[in-house]
C-alpha cells in the first residue's frame, strides 16, 4: 500500500481549518461520569482511536553462527534450534511513520500585523506534545495531541464540544492545571480559563483566557518535521503551506474518572485487548473497550492517591508498519503476535511482529495461475529508524517451521550420496569417515541433522 502524504501545516487568512481525515477507525470511549451533548463523547471520557495490535512477540531461537573456510576447515555440530523462514512474496512498502491523508490549515493569529514566519522547527526534528512547530511574528504555534480540527476561538462563551474536551486533556497533560480545577469534559469552565492563562503566559500571548484559532496545531501524536515550504522571514499568506509533519505514533491519554487510590496498572508495553484492565480507582476498574495499541509507562505509581482528571497512562499505537501479501496456503501457519524479521534494501534487518492478518483473499487478475493472497500487517519493534525515511520497499521473513533442541551443521557440510541420502564427513584425528545423516530444517546457512555417529561437538568437514 502506498504511504499517505504528510500533514501539511499551512497558514490561512480565513478562520477555517481542515484536519487530517484519514480512513475511518474504530473508537472506544472510556467510561466517565457525566454526559455531553449528542455527537460528543461522554464528558471526561477520552476517545481512543485504535487499530488491532497483538501481544508482544515471543523470541524465536535461530541457529548459532558458524561455518568454515579454507581447505580442511571444520565446523562443529551444535545443539541449537533451526527456524525455516519464508520471505514475503512481494516487496512491501513500510511507512516508518504514519502520514495523514489531507493537509492541516493553521491560520495565522488575527492579532499579528505582518504574518511573518519568524521560527521553524528543524527538518527531521521530532516534536512532542507542547513543542513549538513554528512562529508567526514571534508568536508560537504549539503542537497539541488530538484528532478534532480547530474551527473556532474557544472561551467560556463557547458552546460545549469535543474540541474543548481535547483542549482540556492537553492542558492537564502538560501540567497547566496544578490545582486540579479542570473537569475532563467538553465544557470551558473556570479551570480551563485559568489553565489557558498559564499557557498563554508561557508562550508570550495576551493572558486573557481566550484561545485564538491557530495558536495550537493538533496532530495524533509525536511527529517528525518534514519539508519546509517557507523559511523564516517569509510572509505566511492565506493558504500558504508552512511545513510538513509526519505522525509517528497515535497517543491517547487516559485520565482518572474519580478520586481515590490507584491500582491494577498493567506493565509498560502491554498489548491493549478488549476488556484489558487499564487501572482501578478504589477497586473500580477502567477497561479498554476495543483492542489496539500498547500501554505506556504509567505516569502515576500504583497505591498513589489521585484526583479526578489525573493523567494515568497513554495508549500508544505505532504507525511504523509494513504491509505485504501472503499466499493463502501459508496463512494457516501465521498468527497475530508472531515475530518476523524485516530486511531493508541495505540488507540490515529489524524485528517486528504480525499485528493483523486479512481474512479476504484476492488474486492477481493479470495472472490466471497466481495463488490467492491475503494482506498481512507487520508492526515494527523499537524506534531506531532513519528519521528521514518515510517509506521503502522491504522483504518480510516469516517463520514457517521451527525445531528446538536439535543438532545443526553448516549446509555446506552435507554430502549427497550416490546410493541416495546424505552424509557428513567427520574430522577424526588423522582419518576421516562418512556418517549418514537425515537433514531436517534449513535456516541461515545451517541444517538440522540426525543420525548415529554424530553428537554435540562432533567436528565435520566443510569444503573450501
Amino acid at each position: 500500500a502506498a504511504p499517505t502524504a504528510p500533514v501539511l501545516v499551512m497558514a490561512a487568512a480565513e478562520p477555517t481549518t481542515t484536519i487530517p481525515a484519514g480512513p475511518p477507525q474504530p473508537t472506544t470511549t472510556l467510561p466517565r461520569p457525566g454526559g455531553g451533548p449528542p455527537g460528543n463523547p461522554p464528558a471526561g471520557g477520552p476517545t481512543t482511536t485504535t487499530t488491532t495490535t497483538p501481544p508482544r512477540p515471543t523470541t524465536t531461537t535461530t541457529p548459532a553462527p558458524g561455518g568454515g573456510g579454507g581447505a580442511g576447515a571444520t565446523g562443529g555440530a551444535t545443539p541449537t534450534a533451526a527456524a525455516q523462514t519464508t520471505p514475503s512474496t512481494t516487496a512491501s512498502s513500510t511507512p516508518v511513520a504514519k502520514t495523514a491523508t489531507s493537509s492541516t490549515t493553521t491560520p495565522a493569529s488575527g492579532t499579528t500585523s505582518s504574518n511573518t514566519v519568524t521560527q521553524l522547527a528543524a527538518e527531521g526534528a521530532t516534536l512532542n506534545r507542547g513543542d513549538q512547530i513554528y512562529a508567526i511574528d514571534n508568536q508560537p504555534r504549539v503542537l497539541f495531541f488530538g484528532t478534532t480540527p480547530e474551527w473556532r476561538d474557544l472561551s467560556q462563551a463557547s458552546a460545549a464540544g469535543v474540541d474543548i474536551l481535547q483542549l482540556n486533556q492537553n492542558l492537564v497533560a502538560l501540567g497547566y492545571d496544578p490545582d486540579h480545577r479542570i473537569t475532563i469534559d467538553d465544557t470551558f469552565g473556570d479551570g480551563t480559563t485559568a489553565a489557558v492563562v498559564r499557557w498563554q503566559g508561557d508562550h508570550g500571548y495576551e493572558q486573557n483566557g481566550i484561545v485564538k484559532l491557530g495558536q495550537m496545531v493538533y496532530v495524533e501524536g509525536p511527529s517528525r518535521v518534514g519539508t519546509h515550504h517557507v523559511e523564516p522571514g517569509s510572509i505566511a499568506r492565506g493558504g500558504a503551506a508552512i511545513v510538513e509533519v509526519t505522525v509517528i505514533d497515535t497517543v491517547q491519554t487516559v485520565f482518572a474518572p474519580t478520586a481515590g487510590t490507584l491500582g491494577d496498572l498493567p506493565a509498560a508495553n502491554t498489548a491493549v485487548t478488549a476488556g484489558l484492565v487499564l487501572f482501578s480507582i478504589d477497586g473500580v476498574q477502567t477497561t479498554a473497550a476495543l483492542a489496539g495499541g500498547e500501554t505506556s509507562v504509567p505516569a502515576v505509581a500504583a497505591g498513589t492517591a489521585v484526583v479526578a482528571g489525573t493523567p494515568i497512562l497513554n495508549i500508544v499505537t505505532s504507525h511504523r508498519q509494513v504491509t505485504t501479501n501472503v499466499s493463502v496456503t501459508d496463512r494457516a501457519g501465521l498468527k497475530v503476535g508472531d515475530a518476523v524479521q524485516v530486511v531493508f534494501p541495505d540488507t540490515s534487518t529489524k524485528p517486528g511482529h504480525i499485528s493483523a492478518i486479512g481474512s479476504v483473499a484476492s488474486k492477481d487478475t493479470k495472472n490466471v495461475n497466481a495463488t490467492p493472497t491475503v494482506p498481512v500487517t507487520v508492526t515494527m519493534d523499537g524506534n531506531d529508524f532513519d528519521p528521514n525515511l518515510v517509506s521503502t520497499p522491504v522483504t518480510v521473513e516469516f517463520v514457517k517451521e521451527q525445531s528446538k533442541g536439535i543438532l545443526a551443521v553448516p549446509t555446506s557440510a552435507l554430502i549427497s550420496l550416490k546410493e541416495g541420502g546424505f552424509a557428513v564427513q567427520l574430522a577424526d584425528g588423522t582419518s576421516t569417515k562418512l556418517v549418514a545423516v537425515k537433514p531436517g530444517l534449513y535456516a541461515a546457512g545451517w541444517v538440522e541433522v540426525s543420525g548415529n555417529g554424530i553428537a554435540e561437538g562432533t567436528k565435520v568437514m566443510v569444503p573450501a
